[in-house]
């Protein structure tokens, strides 16, 4: 999962049905990635209501994965 194929994988593919811990942290700190690159460069961007959709896709999913990583600790399997 890098670069622009690594945040479209973490965005769009499914999770597993027992992800471990370090596919979802690699998973959110790709989100956050492409969060960094869709916001970068304002002026020339996306148009605002773009800009909202993708910032609402990506934390709907950052919301997935943190739900996820709570069930992980929760079963006491960090998997790690």
């Amino acid at each position: 999962m890098k670069g622009e194929a690594g945040w479209e994988a973490a965005l769009n593919m499914p999770l597993p049905p027992k992800p471990g811990f370090y596919l979802l942290d690699e998973a959110r700190t790709q989100i956050i990635t492409y969060l960094d690159w869709v916001t970068h460069d304002l002026a020339r961007g996306p148009s605002p209501k773009e800009l909202r959709g993708e910032i609402e896709r990506a934390a709907e999913r950052l919301l997935e994965i943190s739900l996820a990583l709570c069930d992980l600790l929760d079963d006491g399997d960090g998997a790690m």
